[in-house]
């Protein structure tokens, strides 16, 4: 780490990714908020905006951008499906284009064993199966849709 980065406490979940605002923009916001209302304007004179109203602003840009990006992402992998699917039914194993190979073979399937139904076929008591049951760790899931528009 150089010495431009800036260490925070996060939790010990590699996977968490916090959604709070930078410490620069609660600095700004901080500023803006304890600045006398008649000394809040641009450099050319008019009155500023409340960072609360700029940031909630830059917040909203990030999520059409997000979902821009998610849909291209979505277009992409469309495309993509539709291409193995025109490849895949050709019937070859190897196909050699001028940059990319791409070789078929056929996998085993997964294989799971239900091990609760198991236990219960064999009178395991409830008790005996939550005891050796685990749950992961919690997660936040992020849903994107796009706004209806008229």
């Amino acid at each position: 780490m150089n010495d431009s980065q800036t260490t925070y406490n996060q939790p010990k979940n590699p996977t968490y990714k916090s959604h709070a605002m930078k410490p620069q923009d609660l600095q700004t916001l901080a500023a803006a908020a304890l600045m006398p209302a008649g000394f809040r304007h641009h450099d050319s004179g008019e009155p500023a905006q409340p960072a609360a109203v700029t940031a909630a602003a830059a917040m909203a840009a990030k999520v059409d951008q997000l979902g821009q990006l998610h849909a291209a992402i979505a277009d992409m992998k469309r495309k993509a499906d539709q291409i193995r699917t025109e490849l895949e039914d050709a019937g070859l194993t190897d196909i050699d284009g001028q940059l990319y190979r791409v070789n078929f073979a056929q996998c085993a399937g997964k294989t799971l064993t239900d091990w609760q139904t198991i236990a219960k076929r064999l009178k395991a008591s409830p008790q005996l199966i939550r005891a050796y049951t685990k749950t992961g760790e919690a997660s936040t899931r992020m849903t994107i849709k796009a706004r209806q528009t008229h």
